[in-house]
């Protein structure tokens, strides 16, 4: 694990030498001050439409409960260029950490923070979301924004056993979580707990990270070569395996352009208190920004419920039938061959 050093405020002719020299840039960035940071052109098409920023802003704010935000810490797992981890250092955070295995998103983090935007509450650290010695030399954490990032890993249960580490059982934990379902649909709608196994033959092998994780030029995303997409059943098992009895949805449909999502509020309550149900989130903030927030049973993606759709019901039923009759009709089969054999 490797502490990277903040740099001072930059003046405007360094913010753009910089800006250029850090190209190309996932995400928009403006400062109110310096030119405006021109990200990707599909990024910029969806924030169009969708103020993914503007919600985030709300969920932190929205799961405070009571407590000021200067006296909190906040984990930033897979921070990529720190467009979020900007955006959580500006709210008034008492320490933002942003952690990334990738150098290239880390120097572009480091610019942003350091040098385009002038943040101090900050921290970024060269360290993969499954090192667990490193994730535990990181301390204590109030909040953990873990977003897009479960898809990348072959373990993605890893990540939970990373949160057990990072808590401090005497108070409320808060896992701000967004991950993606692009498998097929039928395993997505299941109830039955699934994972999918994802094999990026289409990344070159030869520009990996760390000599062990693959990067995509196509979104700047580090993926190690296997890994499993959990679907919403099993996302909702294992959270529940974990401690997290409170689960709350936002309904927000994002489209489909990176596959159905999952955009969850997940707080672990103290030992010593009962669950508070969803009393400790303040759904006014969502509703500042046309977000709506429910309890999260595992059966819902981007607004859309299953269980209300009359086609998927039909379909579970006749699949949980035909399931039965297919296995019934086979076992019967395997008993009267090995009787007869006999």
């Amino acid at each position: 694990m490797q502490m990277l050093e903040r740099g001072a405020v930059a003046d405007e002719s360094s913010i753009a030498e910089g800006v250029e020299r850090l190209k190309p840039w996932r995400y928009g960035h403006a400062n109110g001050r310096s030119a405006p940071i021109e990200g990707d052109s599909s990024i910029a098409a969806i924030e169009r439409n969708f103020d993914s920023r503007a919600e985030l802003t709300a969920m932190f704010e929205a799961v405070l409960d009571g407590r000021s935000a200067s006296e909190l810490r906040v984990l930033d797992m897979g921070c990529l260029e720190g467009h979020y981890t900007a955006l959580i250092a500006k709210m008034g955070f008492k320490e933002v950490v942003g952690i990334d295995i990738s150098d290239e998103h880390l120097r572009r983090a480091e610019f942003l923070l350091g040098q385009y935007h002038g943040f101090s509450n900050y921290k970024l650290v060269h360290c993969a979301a499954t090192d667990i010695e490193g994730i535990r030399a990181l301390g204590k954490f109030d909040i953990i924004l873990c977003h897009g990032l479960l898809y990348h890993l072959k373990d993605p249960l890893l990540v939970f056993d990373m949160f057990e580490e990072l808590a401090d059982p005497a108070k409320p934990m808060i896992v701000l979580l967004n991950t993606q379902f692009k498998g097929d649909f039928f395993n997505l709608v299941t109830r039955s707990a699934l994972a999918e196994l994802q094999v990026k033959f289409s990344m070159d092998a030869s520009n990996a990270v760390a000599a062990k994780y693959l990067y995509s030029p196509k979104d700047q995303s580090v993926f190690e070569r296997l890994s499993l997409r959990l679907n919403p059943a099993a996302l909702h098992a294992t959270l529940q395996q974990y401690g997290y009895q409170e689960v709350a949805s936002l309904d927000t449909p994002r489209g489909t352009l990176f596959g159905y999502s999952m955009n969850l509020i997940c707080r672990k309550a103290p030992r010593a208190d009962a669950p508070r149900a969803l009393s400790w989130l303040d759904t006014e903030k969502l509703r500042a920004v046309s977000a709506s927030a429910t309890a999260w049973s595992g059966r819902s993606v981007d607004g859309f419920h299953f269980d209300k759709n009359l086609l998927i019901r039909a379909w579970l039923g006749l699949d949980w039938f035909f399931r039965k009759a297919i296995h019934v009709i086979t076992v019967r089969r395997k008993i009267r061959y090995r009787a007869k054999i006999r």
